[in-house]
């Protein structure tokens, strides 16, 4: 891991879409990505790298960090609806190539096991990660183990 030290959001931002736009060396990248407001620049700044360059988007794969159990995917509280809004809406990866939990999924846990076999097979070039206010990343907060993997989790209320 790398620790590259920014001034601010803008910078941050700019560099998280810098270091992803960089994958693009790999012929087929596959692309982690995350939800939040932390990202929202750098999707924004990775949009336009993307569609100013001459990338064959069709070659990237992505994967999603989390959604919520229960939500369609047309929900505006689903991450498949923010990460549409916020990127996948502005770009020309295929469908096929997006890969996105299904909160709404027959049995969550056939849905979580399939979703990892998938990363597993594809491996991630590169994860975009944002850490909250509490330090959680994704759906895992303060001492989950490092070493988990994709799983289902009961969140506190927030109130």
């Amino acid at each position: 891991m790398d620790l590259v030290k920014v001034s601010n959001y803008e910078e941050m931002s700019k560099k998280a879409s810098d270091i992803l736009f960089d994958v693009k060396e790999n012929d087929k990248p596959v692309i982690g990505l995350a939800t939040g407001s932390t990202p929202e620049g750098t999707y924004e700044k990775l949009v336009k790298k993307l569609n100013s360059s001459d990338i064959d988007q069709n070659n990237i794969t992505t994967f999603n960090l989390d959604e919520y159990v229960g939500l369609d995917k047309n929900h505006e509280q689903s991450y498949s609806y923010y990460m549409h809004e916020n990127f996948f809406n502005h770009v020309s990866i295929p469908q096929e190539n997006i890969h996105l939990l299904n909160g709404k999924a027959e049995n969550a846990e056939t849905e979580v096991k399939a979703y990892e076999e998938a990363i597993d097979e594809s491996g991630l070039d590169v994860q975009l990660l944002g850490i909250g206010r509490n330090g959680h990343i994704a759906f895992n907060e303060p001492g989950t183990p490092f070493d988990s993997v994709t799983h289902i989790v009961d969140l506190t209320p927030n109130y």
